[in-house]
């Protein structure tokens, strides 16, 4: 067993986890993998774009392009400075808050 698999152990076949933050998926798949109902949420559009691919057939997992915050608002999210190099990559740069990268 992996360290990331052990992290997840204790998730069952129909738990409801929430990934804040997915990225591409790698924590999503893995909670999936265990069996849970995943709603994931990605507010990067580059990134979501590959959530959605990547999943289009996972019947158990919910995308949903926004971010998650602690009242319902809307605000500007920031890319990384190198995102126009790669969207993708650089996906994990992007923030709502203004600061240097």
């Amino acid at each position: 067993m992996s360290p990331s698999d052990a992290l997840f152990e204790g998730i069952k076949s129909g738990d409801i986890c929430i990934d804040c933050g997915a990225n591409v998926g790698t924590i999503t798949e893995l909670m999936s993998k265990h069996g849970a109902i995943v709603h994931s949420f990605e507010p990067n559009p580059h990134a979501f774009n590959v959530l959605k691919e990547k999943f289009k057939d996972n019947n158990n997992i919910y995308l949903y392009n926004k971010g998650v915050w602690d009242r319902n608002t809307k605000t500007k999210l920031y890319f990384h400075e190198h995102s126009d190099d790669d969207e993708v990559m650089w996906s994990t740069g992007s923030s709502i808050l203004v600061t240097p990268n």
